[in-house]
């Protein structure tokens, strides 16, 4: 069984950056610098720790929340869910995901959860995934970049974007 508990605010500091660097996939979107960075553009971070039975953790990851109108809430996981522990082996990814986002729904008034997820894309985690998160039915954005020269003028700059 797994269950996900929230670290409280005062201890998690130090005990997540530990906690996040002992797992293979813990990168920088996840670390308590983040989350204070993104504190001050209005994101308030919550660091959540999967454990199995005998207290072991198997996940974690911090979520980033941002209230909406109505008391509803935007959630935003980069760089997760981190699921590079040794006790992680034979859970999927999916089986995480869904048990802390049940968490979230039952606790919190939740209109969209985005993830963006570092995890390799294998055949089996992409299976185990698209049970639990569905993507978008019309894309969001267009996929592509643009690369764009800023070194000249104000006016070379817009003549240049011009058709």
């Amino acid at each position: 069984m797994v269950e996900w508990k929230l670290l409280q605010e005062q201890d998690d500091g130090g005990r997540w950056t530990s906690l996040v660097s002992r797992a293979q996939d813990g990168g920088p979107f996840q670390s308590a610098a983040w989350g204070a960075y993104k504190r001050r553009f209005g994101w308030e971070p919550e660091r959540w720790v999967a454990y199995t039975e005998p207290g072991e953790p198997i996940g974690c990851l911090q979520s980033l929340t941002r209230l909406l109108p109505f008391g509803r809430r935007l959630v935003w996981v980069p760089g997760g869910p981190v699921v590079g522990f040794a006790a992680a082996q034979g859970v999927p990814v999916g089986v995480l995901v869904a048990r802390w986002l049940e968490r979230v729904r039952r606790e919190h008034r939740v209109v969209y959860v985005l993830f963006n997820c570092q995890q390799r894309s294998t055949p089996q985690t992409l299976e185990s995934l698209r049970h639990v998160c569905a993507r978008p039915s019309v894309a969001m954005t267009s996929g592509c970049t643009m690369q764009i020269d800023l070194s000249g003028s104000l006016e070379a700059v817009r003549s240049a974007m011009t058709a």
